[in-house]
């Protein structure tokens, strides 16, 4: 179970950098996943400024109708995407980025948020899960044994849909 608390993001922080990773992925074709990399901060801190004169021709155009139609609002959300992605790129070159630590607060401690240590911890909760339905198995509780079982596939499941495969065993 997750704790809240002030690391904790915000729900449209989340939603947010959803609809940027979702734009960055329409342009890995282009220049690969990372390839804002080669680039000077200075020059990204140019493309933002370019990104917000083009959401501000997307207001001025639209300006009249106010958004009554879902196009006008679809042209200005993706423009000030590409605001906010050119804003990220800009940040890491300047070494913003290297010092947030990227973890998920759990009743049970901190989980750094890494491929390695969410793996890690599927893993542990997979093989906790079949150790006590062992345990049940040979108490005969049917009961725990199929509660036992429900999180091994949920944890699978997890598991399966972030690595593409199962724990073995």
């Amino acid at each position: 179970m997750f704790k809240k608390d002030s690391q904790t993001p915000r729900s449209e922080v989340l939603q947010a950098a959803v609809l940027m990773e979702q734009k960055l992925r329409k342009h890995d074709h282009d220049r690969g996943p990372k390839g804002w990399k080669n680039d000077h901060p200075l020059c990204l801190f140019h493309r933002v400024k370019e990104e917000v004169c083009e959401a501000q021709e997307v207001v001025a155009s639209d300006m009249p109708k106010a958004f009554p139609d879902s196009i006008g609002r679809k042209k200005l959300v993706d423009e000030l995407v590409d605001v906010m992605n050119f804003c990220m790129m800009t940040i890491d070159q300047l070494g913003g980025l290297s010092d947030v630590e990227l973890a998920v607060e759990t009743e049970g401690g901190k989980v750094p948020f890494t491929e390695a240590a969410v793996m890690g911890s599927l893993d542990r909760l997979i093989i906790h899960w079949r150790d006590a339905k062992k345990d049940a198995l040979a108490k005969k509780h049917d009961v725990m044994a199929d509660m036992a079982t429900h999180y091994i596939d949920a944890y699978q499941s997890v598991r399966v849909n972030l690595f593409g495969e199962a724990l073995g065993g």
